[in-house]
């Protein structure tokens, strides 16, 4: 499940790959991996990044290298 979530798989497809619903297979999924999340550079000449995301199923989170600033 993890190869096809990080293929770009939605749960949706999986449990029809599998012969499941997408509820049946994804709570018991979800307790053992969890969604990882990759750094946009934007801007990468800016003194001031900022930073945007996405989720994917990786290993490395990324958004734990930039501090949270206060808006």
């Amino acid at each position: 499940m993890w190869h096809a979530k990080r293929l770009g798989f939605s749960d949706e497809q999986i449990g029809r790959f599998i012969g499941s619903t997408e509820m049946e297979w994804r709570a018991p999924y979800r307790r053992c991996h969890h969604p990882t999340y990759k750094a946009v550079d934007t801007c990468a000449a800016s003194s001031r990044p900022t930073p945007y995301f996405y989720s994917t199923y990786e290993q490395e989170n990324e958004a734990f290298r930039y501090p949270v600033r206060n808006r």
